[in-house]
This record gives structure tokens, C-alpha cells and sequence, in this order.
């Protein structure tokens, strides 16, 4: 069945097996990958600035961007794949990942047959072709890979409440900070909401739920320790504020009408004020049960 998973999941990055690059809005990702595999090459494990940047005056990059998909990239390119192609790589493991982790995630529930489907349906989410085609947005992509696996380890923690299965749950948290704390912080709530309903539904090891869902907490925010309290403490030393909250950036010009939901063309624009964004943030209306 996980065989049968992968072969679905090929047509999802076809486009990208071939020796060419392909456009995106953060077409970055080349030059990150070049100057961590520089960094580490210094002897620097983590390197938190890197040179080259900043107009030659060098730039705090890793201090502030979520790192752990550019050590997938740097893996790859270890393994002596292109830059690249490494790149290339990191994201096709993207997909893979992300339909594994939906798929074991809803086996959970419902069996194996609509774990394929939701494989499916999770893999081809428009959301998903965004991220990669239109916004090049690799970090986020892989936040979409990273999280169904949090999940899944939190039912695990409610089956077996263990510290094995804790364990599991706080490196899959750690590894959500670590791709992308933008969508690591909205997704707490929703980890909230899990726990909340095990809490409920759990009654004789609802201590022991508890307890092990704790300690995956602590255990995740540990890991990604060394990411999140630099970046938190010295965030009051870059403008990431004034552009996030009164400037381009402003989530105020950027909400999303609810009929963009259900259609908005497909394009390579980018996100204005008003429904007539230049991408699509159509969900899919097979994805919202509206084939027609």
C-alpha cells in the first residue's frame, strides 16, 4: 500500500524531473542552500549568518528563517546531487512525506481505503501546487509535509500514552518550528483542540495522556530551542514588525473573500487588496465535496 502511496504522489512533481529550474516568486532557495553548505563547510554546524548577502555585508538569514528544510537540501547535495537538484529533491520529499503522513494519519480513523483517498486528495491540494509552482514557498510546503505526522504521533500518545510515543511527538513539534514557525504558531491552537478532545474522550489513562503530551511539548520546544529563542529575543532588532503588521505585509490588505475559496483563477500574480488576488486560493471543490 505505501508503494501504491508513492506511485500516486508522481505526477504531483513530474515537472521537476528534468536537469532545468523553474520559476517561482522566492527563487532564493539555490542561493540558501550555497551559503549553508558554505557555513558548514567554515565548521560552522549552524550557521546563523551567512556571507555573501546584505549587500556583501553579510546577513543573519539562519538566525531568523526556519533552517530544517535547507539541511533536507544539504543532505541531498552531501549525497553529491547539484544544488539544484537538491533543491528539486527537497521539495519531491515534500510530497512523499506529506501523503505517507496523511495516509497513516487517517488510518487512524477510517481504514486504509479512504487513507488513500486522503493521500490523494492532500497530495493534488491546490494549496499544495502554490506553494510549489506559483510561490516557490519551500518552507511552508514542507510545514504542509511536517504536520500531519504531529498529529498522528498525538493519537499515538493517546493510544499508548509511553515516552516513546512522547518522544516522537515532541522531535515531530520540534520539527514544525523548524520549518515554519509562521504556521507552527496557528497550528498549536489546533494541537490544543486534539488534546482537548482526548482529554474528553480518554477516561482510564487520561493522566498518562496528559502527563507523556506534556513532556512531547517540552521535549519539541527543547529541541528547536536553539532556533526559536534567538530569533524571538533579537526580533526586536529587524523591521520585521513594521512590514508584518503597518506595511506591504499588512495581513490587513491581505484577507481572503470567502468565494475566493470555492474559485479564483489560476495565476503567478501575487496577493493585492480585494478579491482579485494574481494566485489562486481556490481549496479545490472536490476537496469541499462540490464535484460540479
Amino acid at each position: 500500500m505505501l508503494l501504491f502511496i508513492l506511485i500516486i504522489t508522481i505526477p504531483a512533481f513530474l515537472s521537476l524531473l528534468n536537469n532545468n529550474y523553474f520559476t517561482m516568486h522566492d527563487d532564493q532557495h539555490i542561493v540558501r542552500l550555497f551559503l549553508l553548505d558554505k557555513g558548514i563547510g567554515q565548521g560552522y554546524l549552524y550557521p546563523r549568518w551567512v556571507d555573501g548577502l546584505g549587500f556583501n555585508f553579510g546577513y543573519p538569514l539562519y538566525n531568523f528563517y526556519p533552517p530544517l528544510p535547507y539541511y533536507a537540501g544539504w543532505i541531498f547535495h552531501l549525497l553529491g546531487f547539484s544544488l539544484i537538484w537538491s533543491i528539486k529533491l527537497t521539495f519531491i520529499l515534500g510530497f512523499i512525506l506529506a501523503a505517507f503522513g496523511i495516509y497513516l494519519f487517517v488510518k487512524k480513523f477510517l481504514g486504509k481505503l479512504p487513507a488513500v483517498l486522503a493521500s490523494v486528495l492532500y497530495t493534488y491540494f491546490f494549496y499544495h501546487a502554490v506553494l510549489v509552482y506559483v510561490r516557490g514557498a519551500l518552507a511552508e510546503f514542507f510545514a504542509m509535509a511536517v504536520i500531519p505526522y504531529v498529529f498522528l504521533t498525538i493519537v499515538n500518545i493517546a493510544e499508548k500514552p509511553n515516552i516513546r510515543n512522547s518522544i516522537f511527538f515532541g522531535i515531530s513539534f520540534a520539527a514544525l518550528i523548524l520549518t515554519h514557525p509562521l504556521v507552527a504558531v496557528p497550528s498549536v491552537f489546533f494541537i490544543g483542540f486534539f488534546f482537548l478532545f482526548y482529554l474528553w474522550r480518554l477516561s482510564k489513562e487520561r493522566i498518562r495522556f496528559v502527563k507523556y503530551f506534556s513532556v512531547g511539548i517540552l521535549t519539541g520546544l527543547l529541541l528547536s530551542l536553539f532556533f526559536w529563542l534567538p530569533s524571538i529575543s533579537e526580533r526586536k532588532f529587524t523591521m520585521v514588525d513594521p512590514i508584518l503588521t503597518r506595511e506591504l505585509a499588512s495581513y490587513k490588505l491581505h484577507y481572503i473573500y470567502p468565494t475566493q475559496f470555492l474559485y479564483s483563477p489560476w495565476g503567478y500574480g501575487g496577493s493585492i487588496p480585494g478579491p482579485f488576488d494574481g494566485m489562486t486560493f481556490q481549496l479545490g471543490k472536490v476537496h469541499i465535496g462540490k464535484p460540479e
